[in-house]
């Protein structure tokens, strides 16, 4: 099974635990710490076919947003079986390089370094880098909070 985001979240929901305590085993509310600094590289990473996700300010749990830092290793839509989906909005800006932004039912988008996007994220979506290397994004994740978090 391939661990991207939106099974990731489908795990976390599984287990009634909030998705940071799969990453940090010391996590605490952001009431208790005030504070949360990621330093690049040091965020916990999880790999998949397609995508490095380092999961930015893990050590904070009931989070509104997600943050993640994400290196796009896939060069090709044809890499992907499935487009991926998850319940909520995402936002994603290019750190590095130049990526695709497939959305189902919309247009295909082309972002380079410094561009953004914002969408629906429950409409099926992947990312693939267009660049020689690999593309580095910041990605950040916004879903309802469940009533059981």
């Amino acid at each position: 099974m391939s661990l991207t985001y939106d099974r990731i979240i489908e795990l976390a929901d599984g287990l009634g635990i909030d998705v940071v305590e799969l990453f940090a085993q010391d996590a605490m509310p952001l009431t208790s710490c005030g504070v949360s600094v990621t330093t690049f590289g040091d965020a916990p990473e999880v790999r998949n076919d397609h995508y490095t996700y380092g999961m930015a300010n893990a050590e904070i749990t009931h989070k509104q947003m997600t943050p993640m830092f994400g290196r796009i290793r896939a060069h090709s839509i044809d890499e992907f079986e499935e487009l991926i989906r998850h319940p909520g909005e995402e936002y994603t800006i290019v750190l590095e390089g130049s990526i695709e932004v497939h959305i189902e039912g919309r247009e295909l988008q082309v972002l380079h370094r410094h561009d953004s996007i914002y969408f629906d994220s429950s409409f099926g979506h992947a990312y693939v880098s267009v660049s020689e290397s690999d593309a580095l994004v910041m990605c950040v994740c916004w879903r309802r909070p469940s009533s059981s978090t």
